[in-house]
This record gives C-alpha cells, structure tokens and sequence, in this order.
C-alpha cells in the first residue's frame, strides 16, 4: 500500500498521473469500456480474429493475459490456441474478474485472476511457475504499451519470456504518421468523462480546468497524445500524508498515450530486445500486432 500511496503522492501536483489509476474502480472501468466501444476503429473485431491465425495451435498450455481489460480478445485467441490454463492480469479488480468470467468456460481448469500493477510486482513470472509446470505460455500485451513508457514495460514484458514463450503484443498506429488523424479518438465526451472521473474520485476536479487534448508527433515515427489541465488557485493541498503547494495555472498532466508507425513500433521492439516472428497491420492503418519472442 506504501508503494501506490508513494506514486499518488509523485502524481501531484504536475503529473503525469501513471495511467494505472484510471482503471481501478468500477465505474472507471465501465467508462473506459464505453470509451472502447465507442471509438475503437472500425473492423477491429475481424482484424484481431484474423490476426490470431499466426499464432500456432497445440503449442501453449498457459494463456495469460497482461492488462487483461475484459478478455474479448483473449476469448477469441483461446477459441483457436485451447490451452488449459488462463490468467487474467489487470490493476482493476473488476476488470480481471470479468476477464475470468469471460473464459471461464474455455479452459480446462478455472482461471486465476491476478489484481496487479506490472510495474510493482517484479515476482510475477516466478509466482507463475509455481503452478504451471513450466508449461509453454503465451501471453498477451493488449493496450499497454500506449500507457506505459518503453523504459518501463519492455524490460518487464521481457523479463516473462522463456524459450519456448511467446508474447502477442498490440499498438496504436497513426496511419500516414499523422497524430491529427486519431485525436478524434481521445477529444470526446467519453474520454472526457472516464479521465475526468479519477479527478472527481480524488476530489481535486473543482480546483481544475477543463482537460485539453492534444497530439505532438516527435519525427521518429512515434508520437503522443496527452490529456492535460491547470489549476484554477493558489492552494495548499493535503494529500496523502503531506502538503502539497500547487500554483494558480500550474499544469497537470492526467493522461498520455503513444501512437506509432509501424517501422517506429519495429524500433521500439528492437531496441527492447525483442525477436519478431510474425505481424499483422490492420486495414485502417490504427492498429499493429505482433507476435515476439526471446532472442535465441
């Protein structure tokens, strides 16, 4: 509990707000559901179905979801790969039980929800092995790596992978590599009010502008969407065991998100130390999957 008190506290009165806070209560993450429902690109549904076909049936026992959201894509991924095991993953309780209930009826044995933060449970793999039997695993990374810096969960994504592992991993493409092309996506209602319900949990929305959403392409084939805001006083602010001084129009970063071309996500998993054997890129240019392994 320390340790999530501690980011709380790093997360004011600048930010960034690390983006596990926005999914942790319910009604977090039924907004960010409905955000997903509503503004996902169109055809998504029958990319990911397509895409799973590169990934080889009969050969993982263990599938494990990191950042689990709901599992529909994990349901649809069991439907061709059948492995006994599944182990939703997610900072959201609600989230990793219902990814549970979704394939609680696809495998074998009942799934085992996990409620945690990648970022803070460095255990993770070992704890798996002990009721795995080393069984070959595929994992999946759908939707974290727009929240999360590289630096942050490349090494923690690799740090999963055995030999005989996989990873499926998404991103988020801007076709063209053009930013302006899926703020759409981010600059509306629904986003507004999942963002904005953090800030009203954490009681600090009254003393706060409205969110401004903006993109910023960097020229390497990546970019970022970041949600910000300011303070609207001067105020001294108790929060989480210490005062905080914040400034009249001091910004607060509440949300980023990482958009990438293709060859930038490439790069990305490269540098990571990554061994692509597989790709997919969906018709609309929005989405990228890949399938990863360790290097030999």
């Amino acid at each position: 509990m320390e340790a999530v008190a501690e980011r709380r506290r790093r997360a004011l009165p600048n930010g960034p707000i690390p983006g596990e806070f926005h999914y942790e209560g319910h009604r977090q993450s039924q907004l960010w559901l409905e955000v997903a429902r509503r503004h996902a690109p169109p055809g998504l549904d029958t990319f990911y179905r397509q895409a799973f076909t590169m990934v080889p049936t009969g050969t993982f026992s263990h599938l494990i979801s990191l950042g689990a959201g709901g599992a529909r894509k994990e349901g649809w991924l069991q439907q061709r790969i059948t492995a006994n095991r599944f182990t939703p993953v997610d900072v959201s309780d609600s989230l990793a039980l219902l990814s549970a209930q979704h394939l609680r009826t696809l495998v074998e044995k009942p799934p085992r929800p996990i409620v945690a933060d990648l970022t803070q449970f460095p255990g993770l793999p070992d704890w798996l092995s002990t009721f795995d039997e080393e069984e070959p695993r595929l994992y999946t990374a759908f939707g974290l790596t727009p929240n999360l810096n590289p630096e942050e969960l490349d090494p923690i994504l690799r740090g999963f992978l055995r030999p005989e592992d996989r990873l499926l991993v998404s991103a988020n493409l801007m076709p063209g590599g053009r930013i302006d092309s899926v703020l759409p996506q981010y600059d509306n209602p629904e986003t507004q009010r999942w963002l904005n319900e953090l800030l009203i949990q954490w009681g600090i929305a009254p003393h706060l502008a409205n969110l401004s959403i903006q993109g910023d392409e960097n020229g390497d084939g990546t970019a970022r969407i970041v949600a910000s805001t300011s303070w609207l006083h001067n105020w001294l602010l108790d929060w989480e065991g210490t005062t905080l001084h914040v400034s009249r129009d001091q910004p607060l970063q509440v949300f980023a998100s990482l958009r990438y071309t293709p060859g930038g996500f490439l790069r990305r998993l490269s540098s990571a130390g990554f061994d692509v054997t597989d790709e997919a890129i969906s018709v609309c240019g929005q989405e990228g999957l890949w399938l990863v392994k360790s290097p030999s």
